[in-house]
């Protein structure tokens, strides 16, 4: 397989939305409200068009939600992620 990049280079803003995009996402599907909250918050400061990118998958993500276990959500925070 030969790897042909695009002529005008990566579009590293699209890659940096895609990951806060997936970071919220994340954040929503397995982390108490005030963290996704928080994430989210972070992510729409840093670039407002995350919230677009975001939109179409937010009821997906609410609907398929499934927190971590406790004992890993402290461990999750004492790792302070």
């Amino acid at each position: 397989m030969h790897h042909l990049p695009e002529p005008a280079g990566r579009d590293t803003r699209a890659r940096h939305r895609i990951e806060a995009r997936n970071r919220v996402l994340t954040a929503v599907l397995r982390r108490p409200p005030a963290v996704a909250a928080r994430i989210l918050a972070g992510a729409v400061r840093a670039d407002p068009a995350v919230l677009r990118d975001l939109l179409p998958h937010a009821a997906w993500a609410v609907r398929n939600r499934r927190r971590l276990p406790a004992v890993v959500e402290r461990a999750v925070l004492r790792l302070g992620v």
